[in-house]
């Protein structure tokens, strides 16, 4: 069986902060990404239009 090894870096503080995002960040209702239509994609590509 696999032993877990104590992680380095990786505390509960850390693990929590990395679920926190900002508002610029916020939920937003998106469709599915798949290969053959790369949703992620294009709501990036999106997002660079604004810089």
């Amino acid at each position: 069986m696999y032993k877990r090894q104590p992680l380095r870096y990786l505390d509960d503080a850390v693990l929590k902060a990395a679920s926190v995002f900002p508002v610029d960040r916020r939920r937003q209702d998106v469709r599915a990404s798949t290969l053959m239509e790369p949703a992620v994609l294009e709501y990036v590509l999106d997002e660079w239009e604004n810089y």
